[in-house]
């Protein structure tokens, strides 16, 4: 009976040496990025180690949490409108980081979008009016065989067949 709870107890403090080691290899890496020039909190700024598929956001804070096995690593940093920085770490104890990463200085040309006048409708005394180019007839699906305009204008909003 006591070699067996000798044996239980080495079992159960080998099990827990080894669970305390396998807890042990991970460690979090945390901080805050702000912009180089401003200061400002990067609000959902991502902090990522690609190789492992891990990152994490920013708070609204600017704080970012992120948890690796111990080892070197490569941690990106990114942001929308700013650079993405690379940077080494060796990651051996829960450690706090902070960055502060340099705009972008690659600017966008304006885009326009337009559409048919924008006063149209104002200037317009047609009410109620709805438009139909072949080329969207010929989209609609048909219905018993055959193109029929007739069906086709039954399918519009606010169109219905009057007795029949």
């Amino acid at each position: 009976m006591r070699k067996k709870m000798r044996n239980l107890f080495l079992a159960i403090a080998t099990f827990g040496f080894f669970t305390s080691a396998l807890a042990q290899e991970k460690f979090t890496i945390s901080g805050y990025i702000r912009d180089a020039e401003t200061g400002e909190e990067l609000i959902g700024a991502t902090v990522a180690q690609l190789s492992l598929n891990k990152g994490t956001l920013c708070n609204m804070y600017g704080y970012y949490s992120l948890t690796l096995p111990a080892g070197k690593h490569t941690i990106n940093i990114s942001f929308i409108g700013y650079e993405s920085e690379f940077k080494e770490i060796d990651l051996n104890a829960n450690m706090s980081m902070n960055f502060a990463i340099m705009q972008k200085s690659l600017s966008i040309q304006e885009i326009v979008v337009s559409a048919a006048g924008v006063k149209r409708n104002v200037e317009s005394t047609e009410m109620s009016v709805a438009k139909l180019s072949v080329q969207e007839i010929s989209t609609i699906p048909i219905l018993f065989g055959e193109k029929d305009i007739l069906k086709t204008l039954q399918l519009l909003p606010g169109v219905s067949a009057a007795g029949v």
